[in-house]
């Protein structure tokens, strides 16, 4: 089973480059209750990559973008041990 930790809402230096390293590997979102929040994209982050402030990312994770016009902010839901 998969286990996730509390979301870090990536700050804008951290999401620029989230979205230039892994814009190869972005998909579109497709689950419709993502698509209400804004989300726009995701992508898996491999365990130990870091975009600064404090995003811990021990274990991999999954990012999400979202739209500019959201309320939401780009952020990564780390992987924790089960």
């Amino acid at each position: 089973m998969i286990h996730f930790g509390p979301c870090t809402i990536l700050n804008t230096g951290a999401a620029r480059k989230m979205r230039a390293r892994h814009q190869p590997h972005l998909h579109e979102v497709t689950l419709p209750f993502m698509l209400d929040a804004g989300a726009t994209h995701y992508a898996w982050v491999p365990p130990g990559e870091t975009f600064g402030s404090g995003v811990q990312n021990v274990q991999g994770g999954f990012c999400y973008l979202f739209s500019p016009d959201s309320d939401h902010k780009d952020r990564i839901f780390p992987l924790i041990p089960g």
